[in-house]
């Protein structure tokens, strides 16, 4: 079968063109027959993404880290429309003095996509909330309080504390919000897990990139594993009820955490080694086997130069990971975790990575949640997946882990 097949236009658009185009021309091409049914299965499957960003509505893409953060580098780039310009002095000014004001004006400007989540059809997702880098426990609180504001507001939107709020979204026609943090935001303070979980997290990162206090990140050349406070950490997350992720966990680490924790874990935005070898966030075969020997679930990210290096990549990328873990592992432990989002992340990239080689601008048919949504189902459907098979991966599978390990 051509490649052609899997990408929804004729030709390699520019990215500006591209995202102007209607969500009917983002989508693959099936036949009338596998196009009922993919549309049949959109509307009624339940579709839960283990790490979504995608709702987050950022008036600025880039901006500094407040309250503490560094001045501004004089060539740091600003993202009007998801068009990366010359920052103008004036911008530069005002970006430098937003360090100046309180925390909660910058928090607030997160929004969610209301119209893109609901063009999608998702049923729920794991919420991801705070900043990864910086691991800062107050920002994580401020952006969990206006997040849940703001989906308290919305008749679309549900908060979720177990799987059943899943459910009852899936039956209201409502989404389902689930907090969630990428890292680990409680530093040396045990207690800050309990208050997490009392405030309504329910999932939550071991360590970002680098080391902490709990293990080694996956870009340390010389990494730690879990350390005895890493432990303490698990002992208390599987206490109460939460899902640990390690999504960004060194080999070491991860190895440590799936053997020490009493429940099942997640790399909730991850890939495949054998799928891509050169993958940053991809995992290898021994990581996966040890995830499924712990009853755990792998979502699959989508984040564009993470899943292959070709000049052109989409929809293709994603299925050849997700098939060869389902191959390897099984279907049961196999999810959506997309990591993606509605900026232009390749740029945004450019921008933290820019000494790091990036051979496209996006994911075509995969470049924000509201199309992948829809060509994740295409193209099972396209690739012979039975409803069973195709329900399990869009959200049953996630769901059976939230309901085992939260409740």
């Amino acid at each position: 079968m051509s490649l052609d097949k899997y990408f929804p236009c004729p030709k390699h658009l520019p990215r500006n063109e591209y995202v102007k185009l209607p969500l009917e021309q983002r989508v693959i091409k099936l036949s009338k027959k596998e196009d009922e049914r993919a549309r049949e299965l959109q509307e009624k499957l339940l579709k839960i993404d283990l790490h979504c960003h995608g709702v987050i509505y950022f008036p600025y893409t880039f901006l500094p880290h407040l309250p503490l953060s560094p001045p501004s580098p004089p060539d740091m780039p600003y993202f009007p429309d998801g068009n990366i310009l010359p920052l103008p002095k004036e911008v530069l000014q005002y970006l430098g003095a937003l360090r100046n004001v309180p925390l909660e004006t910058y928090m607030k400007s997160y929004r969610i996509n209301w119209e893109g989540l609901r063009e999608a059809r998702l049923t729920g997702m794991s919420h991801i909330l705070g900043a990864a880098i910086a691991e800062d426990f107050q920002r994580c609180i401020y952006h969990l309080a206006f997040a849940f504001a703001n989906i308290s507001k919305n008749p679309l939107g549900k908060r979720a504390y177990c799987a059943e709020d899943f459910r009852a979204a899936h039956r209201e026609g409502k989404i389902a919000f689930m907090a969630a943090t990428e890292s680990n935001p409680i530093g040396n303070i045990l207690e800050r897990v309990e208050m997490m979980y009392g405030l309504g997290f329910r999932q939550m990162g071991m360590t970002y990139a680098h080391s902490n206090y709990a293990g080694g990140g996956e870009s340390d050349t010389k990494e730690i594993g879990l350390t005895d406070w890493g432990m303490d950490i698990i002992k208390k997350m599987n206490e109460l009820g939460m899902i640990i992720d390690v999504s960004h966990s060194g080999m070491r680490t991860s190895m440590d955490v799936v053997e020490t924790s009493r429940d099942p874990i997640t790399f909730s935005h991850n890939a495949a080694t054998g799928a891509y070898p050169e993958g940053k966030r991809c995992r290898t075969d021994e990581q996966l086997k040890a995830l499924a020997d712990k009853k755990g679930v792998i979502g699959i990210s989508s984040v564009p130069n993470n899943l292959s290096e070709a000049p052109r990549q989409g929809v293709k990328d994603w299925f050849n990971h997700a098939d060869y873990i389902v191959k390897l592992i099984g279907i049961d432990h196999v999810a959506v975790g997309l990591d993606s989002n509605y900026v232009d992340h390749t740029a945004m990239h450019k921008v933290m990575f820019p000494e790091k080689p990036l051979p496209t601008d996006y994911m075509e048919g995969m470049e924000n949640p509201t199309e992948a949504w829809h060509n994740i189902i295409r193209c099972l459907v396209l690739e012979g997946y039975s409803d069973q098979e195709i329900g399990k991966v869009a959200g049953e599978n996630a769901l059976r882990l939230i309901e085992r390990v939260v409740g």
